[in-house]
């Protein structure tokens, strides 16, 4: 009799146990899967605010089901072990009901962020690390600080949110045991898994078949690019040993970088090229590649305000270079971005100089800003008007010129070739049109088309770049339409009262014919 109740004894306990542990999965399943999603998506959209990037990188979607996949397993240890430590301190500090919540949500953030910590080194373990914004490889101890501080900042609130929740349900009644709860988040996590590891087949799908090809798959983007080679003079060393005859290929719409490299070569030419050393921000090193010789390239993220706090004060000043510099017409990020460096440097004492730059409306807080944080900066203006509305808002200025006036074109005779190779006679005038399409303008942030240009793939042809989009819309393209029709309809009269030579834009081309 004795050894039957003692087996049932035993029994019984077990179940209790089994009971117990599947109760406390359930519960930290309830937690680490919404941590998991949120702090998973908020990293991974860290990763491509700031231009990171991997070698064969999958879709935004399948990133993020990588994420949650890696860290779901670890967040239910990890937040099974801070429900453990919270409810024995709880109890034993007998606190409150509020108390309880807060010290039980401050647990499962720090055990959340813990986990996140490890983010970078994981990843580059299974997958190829991340190029990250400053262009150099930071220490792994710096990896895992700013990672873990940055997932703290989401998890800290979702777990207080999810705490809340719990807390509501839990005085509601239940409709099923803890049996069935148990086996549901087990379930769950195993169906998860499965998702994310397919959704790592896929995307690796893609880079295997290339790869074992040895060429692009059929499917694979094609790309377009507008590629323009300008003379310049190349400075070799740091010394001031240069090639004049030397050639830059340039993106047509990058063209406004040889801006930049002419500033650099006027610099070294008065200090001496001994005497300076330069950093240039670029914010794709392939586009810049082969640039600048003699400088180092830092890459500028499109979040970049913490960029230029801790990069700003490792030199002796700065010098900004961009024809729009103050204007509010083209984008307010890049207003921004030009107020803030100037601003920084001026504020510690350092040189603060904007150089061909240009200044027009700029909307009210732009204003405001320029007006506070360029006070102590000198700004060499290309004209006269930029010169005076910069002095209204008391900022210092002197009146200079484009960057590029010392930019040694090619001789004429190069330009004639060219000109005859497309059916040039050789002394009829030159009639050259190219249009710029002004109605694309501002870029602005928008999460709303971010969101949808990822999901749906909307808004395609207006994406600038991450977050940042052009002005599209019927009434742009009308504009436009009507823009162009206008220009061509000038040019069509004009020929038709001189012979001349119409040399157009690809844009206006087809309404020149």
């Amino acid at each position: 009799m004795s050894t039957f109740v003692l087996e049932r004894d035993g029994r019984a306990e077990r179940q209790r146990t089994e009971s117990r542990v599947l109760k406390g999965l359930a519960r930290a399943f309830s937690f680490a899967l919404p941590l998991a999603c949120a702090v998973g998506t908020w990293m991974v959209m860290l990763q491509v605010l700031e231009g990171a990037h991997t070698t064969n990188e999958p879709g935004l979607l399948v990133q993020v089901l990588r994420a949650v996949t890696l860290a779901l397993p670890a967040l239910l240890i990890a937040i099974s072990g801070a429900l453990v430590v919270s409810e024995r301190l709880c109890a034993a500090a007998r606190v409150g009901p509020r108390l309880r919540v807060a010290t039980t949500s401050t647990f499962i953030g720090f055990a959340t962020a813990a986990v996140f910590a490890a983010w970078h080194p994981v990843h580059a373990w299974l997958f190829g690390g991340y190029v990250h914004y400053s262009g150099t490889e930071p220490s792994l101890a710096a990896y895992v600080l700013r990672d873990g501080m940055l997932a703290l900042a989401v998890a800290l609130p979702v777990a207080a949110v999810v705490v809340l929740v719990a807390r509501r349900r839990a005085a509601a009644p239940r409709r099923a045991n803890g049996l069935a709860r148990g086996l549901t988040a087990a379930g769950a996590t195993v169906g998860l898994a499965l998702v994310g590891l397919g959704s790592l087949g896929m995307g690796g799908s893609v880079a295997a078949g290339a790869g074992a090809l040895g060429a692009c798959p059929a499917n694979a983007p094609v790309r377009h690019f507008d590629v323009q080679a300008i003379d310049v003079r190349i400075t070799l060393n740091r010394f001031g040993d240069n090639d004049p005859f030397g050639k830059m290929y340039v993106l047509s719409n990058r063209v406004s970088d040889v801006r930049v490299q002419e500033m650099l070569r006027q610099i070294r030419h008065v200090l001496g090229a001994e005497n300076v050393d330069f950093s240039v921000m670029t914010q794709n090193f392939k586009f810049t590649d082969g640039y600048f010789e003699g400088t180092r390239q830092v890459h500028l993220p499109d979040i970049f305000p913490p960029f230029l706090s801790d990069e700003v004060p490792r030199h002796h000043g700065v010098v900004a270079c961009e024809g729009s510099m103050f204007k509010s017409k083209f984008a307010n990020a890049l207003t921004t971005m030009m107020i803030g460096s100037l601003g920084i440097a001026a504020a510690q004492n350092k040189l603060s100089v904007g150089y061909g730059a240009e200044a027009g409306h700029m909307d009210p807080l732009i204003a405001k800003m320029c007006a506070r944080y360029c006070q102590n900066s000198l700004v060499i203006t290309r004209n006269e008007e930029s010169r005076t509305l910069l002095r209204e808002l008391g900022v210092p200025t002197e009146l200079g010129t484009d960057t590029a006036w010392t930019f040694e074109p090619a001789p004429p005779e190069y330009g004639r070739a060219i000109l005859r190779q497309i059916g040039w006679d050789g002394s009829t005038p030159v009639l050259v049109v190219c249009p710029i399409n002004p109605f694309e303008w501002p870029v602005k942030a928008s999460v709303t088309k971010f969101a949808a240009r990822t999901l749906t793939g909307a808004y395609k042809d207006s994406h600038y770049r991450s977050v940042y989009f052009h002005n599209s819309g019927p009434a742009a393209d009308r504009a436009l339409e009507h823009y162009l029709t206008a220009i061509a309809n000038a040019v069509d009269a004009f020929r038709k009262q001189r012979k001349i030579f119409v040399l157009g834009s690809e844009d206006s081309i087809p309404r020149l014919r």
